[in-house]
């Protein structure tokens, strides 16, 4: 859905917040962590949670590539990816680490919008142990973009949080960095913003003592 210019306005001071934030994930040793359990989550999480749906691979864009742990997957599968960042640091790292892959094109955006993708041009949306940490306004944000980019028929699965016990609180100080957010406030969100909710997932996040019950969910959308 088009964004009005009062929308557009609140969006501004969102940007310089995200420019702000972000920078914990700037230099961060939790890259190297989950580099090696990628391909588990894809397998065992990621994939179970789509089936028995059938993206189109054709283009996917991935949202916060970080430093390309699912990109590498998602490049195994697809013809073509785009891979957007808000962190140059993170752009420069694929960069170098997919160097001479013709089907991967990296962007940086600005943490709220896409403007550098086109309208209907995105096959398959992807997004995983990224928005858990966003606000819920830029959440909204990515939806309506999300909406304006994908194809007619495509789908998008998202992962984001599920912890509504802090509104209005600092997400970096919550457990394992979770902004307010919540499935069915999720599922409003994406209808709002036109897309329709395929399935919807509650689940568990960490291990042992960092083990928090119910903390996250996952969404498949798509745009009819």
């Amino acid at each position: 859905m088009a964004k009005t210019p009062d929308m557009a306005k609140r969006l501004d001071p969102l940007k310089e917040t995200t420019a702000k934030v972000v920078r914990r994930w700037a230099e961060t040793p939790y890259y190297d962590a989950v580099e090696k359990v990628a391909m588990s989550q894809w397998e065992n999480m990621i994939t179970p949670f789509i089936n028995p749906e059938v993206p189109d691979m054709s283009h996917v864009m991935e949202l916060a590539v970080g430093h390309g742990r699912m990109t590498e997957i998602l490049l195994g599968v697809s013809e073509k990816v785009t891979g957007v960042d808000v962190l140059q640091e993170n752009i420069d790292f694929c960069a170098n680490r997919f160097e001479g892959n013709s089907k991967l094109t990296l962007m940086r955006n600005d943490g709220v919008e896409l403007g550098g993708l086109d309208d209907n041009s995105v096959s398959f949306v992807f997004c995983f142990d990224s928005m858990m940490h966003f606000d819920s306004d830029v959440v909204r944000s990515y939806l309506g973009e999300f909406y304006r980019i994908m194809q007619p028929g495509a789908l998008a699965f998202l992962h984001h949080s599920n912890l509504t016990r802090n509104p209005g609180g600092d997400f970096q100080k919550a457990v394992h960095a979770r902004n307010f957010m919540s499935v069915p406030m999720f599922s409003h969100y994406a209808q709002k913003e036109g897309l329709t909710v395929v399935k919807q997932k509650v689940l568990d996040w960490g291990q042992g003592k960092n083990l928090m019950k119910d903390h996250d969910g996952f969404a498949l959308l798509r745009k009819d």
